[in-house]
């Protein structure tokens, strides 16, 4: 005769149930069009080397809270802030900011497919462009003070603050 499983405990069911339930609410919260991977690669270090021109920010870029990227012109300067916010200043005022400000910001990142992603606490996104789906797209920070994402063709997003 098959031998029998002993029926689990009740306190076990219900352990096994929270877990299963907790999984699925961390693989349903995760915000659509975010990737899980990083680069190692700071922006600065990017444009120190040429690989590419200041002002821009390119797939795989990282920023950090408090680094700033400015326009060729040096008129426009986009800041991963350290109150949360991802702002957009023209000669110290500000014209256009994401709205996170009061959230915990780590960096910025322009992900290599496409999205520009601010990741707060243990690297959770905060907030998106929702532009995935578009790799090898940059990030331009325009001397006409538009803050845009390009692929290689045509803009895919941009603020509208050019003047």
């Amino acid at each position: 005769m098959p031998e029998r499983r002993k029926p689990m405990k009740r306190v076990q069911m219900v352990l096994y149930f929270l877990l299963i339930l907790a999984a699925a609410g961390t693989a349903l919260a995760q915000p659509r069009g975010y990737e899980p991977y990083y680069s190692d690669r700071h922006f600065e270090d990017i444009h120190r080397e040429g690989i590419a021109p200041k002002g821009v920010l390119p797939p795989g870029a990282r920023m950090h809270a408090g680094d700033s990227l400015y326009s060729n012109n040096r008129e426009f300067q986009l800041i991963c802030q350290r109150d949360g916010n991802l702002a957009l200043y023209r000669r110290g005022q500000a014209i256009w900011s994401s709205g996170t400000a009061g959230r915990e910001l780590r960096e910025c990142v322009m992900q290599r497919d496409g999205n520009f992603v601010l990741l707060g606490h243990e690297r959770y996104p905060i907030w998106a462009t929702g532009t995935q789906g578009n790799p090898g797209a940059f990030l331009s920070v325009q001397d006409d003070g538009n803050l845009v994402i390009y692929r290689p063709a045509s803009a895919v997003w941009a603020t509208g603050t050019n003047r």
